[in-house]
């Protein structure tokens, strides 16, 4: 009799500690509300367009009184869950301190972040010396955008709160609303809804010390069947400093994962450095005729590696003939001709040609047999991308050989689409 009624004892034991806490079931409802947790783990990437606004709340006209409008901005991005990293675009229009337009991309992979464009009166050293302009995140400005698009990413923080009920902990109650802490983020419910209505973070402010940073939800969309906050609210202990109104959101679209990449970076891991042929062709004349010899003989080695239905001669035209083939007139644009260097020597090259209706051709892209393998070609290309793409060219083509398998993956991986192949013909003559 005892060791039935210490069997049973067990077993109501075992039976009470599978039961939901309060803050799982809190989770488990908002998970459900959002649109079931088979929804929201389908989602794999995202586009979004919006708009937002931005006040200082340490200035204003008259103490204690409103805070200054500071800028208003459009946006637009994608986020690939897989990769975990992100990319925006932003337009920024400042009405304070004076009127001036920020037009740069934010990158942010799990390791790194940096931007595309000018984003700041004051520039950074990096900055200045690149062209197009870009500089690599501080670490704190990464951290931050870590911890910004996640709480952003509603649905993927309640898919990870459902799955990881552990570290869903008790939490005092936000605004009359329930609320539980998770990995750093304090998340109240609305009682009417279930859905996520206010998450915080503890923050810090120069002037205030230590503050309280909310996020607040509303109007509230079925996008495919996943409920998104179109409307979100930022407030600095309860006073508004930014306002994000969403556009359009799509779930899974094709992503181009080419835009998560930085070719300066790919380029320093391979240890070589990326120049524009317009860089290397401002020097003075003995100098640029000097690397031009150099050049040639490289060009034509990794030309003649280049699958093709016709082989190249063994040896290169004459200097003069080949500097105007290759160096001069309109068959080349010099700002998106990229070349690659290993200690000021040429191993690899991305040709570009610019037409008279705007659109870009790439004539030639190579790398030296003892550099491949090591992103080189990929980082050249994405560096002309870059320029082109800063100078608003819309359209950039290419072609390949059938057998060239390693170009045709990069120009996949870039966001080429194909067009009908083209088949040559040869006909010889006895």
């Amino acid at each position: 009799m005892k060791l039935a009624l210490a069997a049973l004892s067990s077993a109501l034991l075992l039976v009470s500690c599978t039961v939901p806490t309060i803050e799982q079931n809190l989770v488990n409802r908002a998970v459900g509300a959002m649109g079931g947790a088979e929804r929201l783990a389908a989602v794999k990437t995202v586009t979004y367009k919006g708009s937002a606004k931005y006040w200082e709340p340490e200035q204003s006209d008259v103490p204690g009184g409103e805070a200054r409008f500071a800028n208003e901005s459009s946006f637009e991005g994608f986020i690939d869950a897989a990769s975990r990293s992100s990319r925006t675009d932003w337009v920024r229009n400042f009405a304070y301190p004076a009127p001036r337009t920020f037009t740069f991309s934010e990158v942010v992979t799990p390791e790194a972040g940096y931007v595309l464009g000018v984003d700041s009166n004051g520039r950074t050293a990096q900055s200045m010396k690149m062209n197009p302009p870009a500089h690599s995140m501080s670490g704190q400005r990464l951290a931050t955008s870590h911890r910004e698009l996640r709480r952003a990413g509603t649905g993927a923080l309640m898919l990870a709160m459902s799955r990881n009920p552990d570290r869903v902990l008790p939490a005092a109650d936000l605004n009359g609303q329930r609320a539980v802490t998770f990995d750093g983020y304090i998340v109240a419910f609305d009682s009417a809804t279930g859905l996520p209505s206010r998450i915080r973070t503890l923050d810090y402010d120069n002037i205030w010390g230590d503050v309280n940073y909310d996020v607040v939800y509303a109007d509230w969309k079925d996008v495919g069947g996943v409920k998104v906050p179109m409307q979100r609210r930022y407030e600095l202990n309860g006073r508004l400093v930014q306002e994000v109104r969403l556009t359009d959101v799509q779930w899974n679209p094709r992503v181009d994962a080419s835009k998560f990449e930085d070719p300066d970076e790919i380029a320093r891991r391979a240890g070589v450095d990326l120049v524009t042929f317009h860089d290397k062709m401002g020097g003075a004349p003995d100098e640029v005729e000097a690397f031009q010899r150099e050049l040639l003989p490289v060009i034509w080695e990794l030309a003649r590696d280049v699958p093709a239905p016709t082989p190249m001669p063994a040896q290169p035209p004459p200097f003069e003939v080949a500097r105007k083939m290759f160096f001069e007139g309109p068959g080349n644009d010099p700002r998106s001709t990229i070349l690659a260097l290993r200690d000021g020597r040429p191993v690899g090259m991305t040709a570009t040609m610019v037409k008279e209706n705007g659109a870009a051709y790439t004539n030639f892209t190579g790398v030296a047999r003892a550099e491949r393998g090591k992103g080189i070609a990929l980082a050249m290309k994405l560096r002309a991308l870059r320029e082109l793409g800063a100078r608003g060219v819309k359209l950039f083509g290419t072609t390949n050989d059938e057998s060239n398998a390693a170009m045709r993956g990069i120009n996949k991986r870039l966001g080429y689409v194909p067009e009908p192949p083209t088949t040559m013909y040869e006909k010889r003559f006895s």
